[in-house]
């Protein structure tokens, strides 16, 4: 029997981006307005404020046929140790990079999705692209320089070549950073440090969060306890939700009294786990998938290439547990053929459809799921989802 949602608390972990938790809080209130018409929810944000260090919330109370739903939704900051992470000098830029090469080769190609081959590659690729381009335009204007009589001339001239070559540089990394390569570039940087040694700060930071997760689990006002993380968040998510099961200790039951639910949207958390080095990171997926009590939803898309789509955690170990269930979104089914058609050529504008607003109705709300009368449970079951589960019945 579905029992509605009377409070709520949200804790909402960005992906890798040294942008601040602010962008995501107008992105929120921006875009549920705009899938109101869809969702029947009237609903009043408050201002976004900061609570506690690296933590930020708004109340969002949203009012529904069956009454209304209170929900404190928590942003939860860690772009300050992103932008540790980001280069900003070209030294840091080229160790970043040494960084990006050394994931690859821990990252095991035969394990990973062929969709995922052109993304991890990207990097790689465009830097190869330019230092050809760089030689091949060299080439091409001393072969025509050859021919001028004059020596001193044709000195004057190759100089002048080869500056002109270099300015292919500065453009690609501008260029680096308008398409998303810079992004991803960074990320992979991240990721291979993570898995080789976590950073203290950054192992501190997960420990603050999970704290506030178990103190929102303990608080008796709350019906419902919700960690949503997009992209590289998921990453993140993990290890925090490891940690909230560690200081839970013998209290798990709380997990079921409380409907923890962790919900992954656009997750890439193979990204992490396939890397040879991050032993420390498989224990903690295990550890969180595993876990009985836990609802955990796993929301990608097909022509998501940024995320692991429809990656199936069990596949390997046939693992049998009710926690995860992987389900597709179908983003073509929620926007006009010719929105979907611009969106689609922008990898990462496609990937940040899970925050957004839809054109048309369809299954997936990500403002009712978050601010809505209904669990994250009950979510599931009323929209009657395509659900692929990470374990084997046979």
């Amino acid at each position: 029997m579905k029992k509605n949602i009377h409070h709520r608390c949200v804790f909402f972990i960005p992906g890798f981006d040294p942008r601040g938790v602010k962008l995501y809080y107008h992105l929120y209130k921006n875009q549920s307005a705009l899938q109101a018409k869809f969702s029947g929810l009237e609903l009043e944000i408050s201002a976004c404020k900061l609570s506690v260090k690296h933590i930020y919330e708004a109340e969002v109370s949203s009012s529904h046929d069956t009454g209304e739903t209170q929900t404190k939704l928590n942003f939860l900051e860690w772009n300050d140790i992103v932008r540790r992470f980001w280069p900003k000098t070209l030294k840091d830029k080229c160790l970043g990079f040494m960084n990006y090469l050394k994931f690859m080769a821990n990252h095991p190609v035969t394990k990973i999705p062929p969709t995922q081959y052109a993304v991890l590659g990207v990097p790689f690729l465009f830097v190869i692209g330019t230092l050809c381009s760089f030689i091949g335009l060299e080439l091409l204007f001393n072969s025509m320089i050859e021919s001028v009589p004059n020596e001193l001339l044709r000195l004057l001239l190759r100089l002048f070549a080869f500056a002109v070559g270099l300015l292919i540089f500065p453009l690609m990394l501008r260029l680096t950073k308008k398409i998303g390569i810079a992004w991803l570039t960074n990320s992979y940087a991240f990721t291979h440090q993570w898995a080789e040694k976590p950073d203290t700060r950054f192992q501190e930071r997960i420990h603050y969060f999970a704290s506030a997760i178990v103190k929102a689990i303990e608080n008796k006002d709350f019906d419902e306890i919700q960690v949503v993380a997009h992209s590289s968040g998921s990453l993140l998510a993990i290890v925090v939700m490891a940690e909230v099961l560690t200081q839970l200790d013998a209290r798990l039951d709380l997990i079921e009294e409380k409907r923890l639910a962790l919900i992954t949207l656009g997750a890439c958390i193979p990204v992490l786990y396939l890397h040879e080095k991050a032993a420390h990171y498989r224990q903690a997926l295990h550890k969180v998938r595993d876990q009985p009590n836990l609802f955990w939803l796993d929301f990608t898309d097909t022509t998501d290439f940024v995320c692991y789509p429809l990656w199936d955690l069990g596949r390997k170990h046939r693992i049998k547990t009710a926690c995860i269930r992987i389900i597709s979104i179908n983003f073509r089914r929620l926007y006009s053929r010719q929105s979907f058609k611009k969106v689609e050529l922008d990898l990462f504008a496609l990937h940040f459809l899970y925050l957004m607003a839809n054109e048309v109705p369809g299954q997936y709300d990500y403002f009712f799921m978050t601010a809505g009368p209904l669990s994250a449970k009950d979510f599931l079951v009323s929209r009657q989802f395509d659900i692929f589960y990470a374990y084997s019945s046979s």
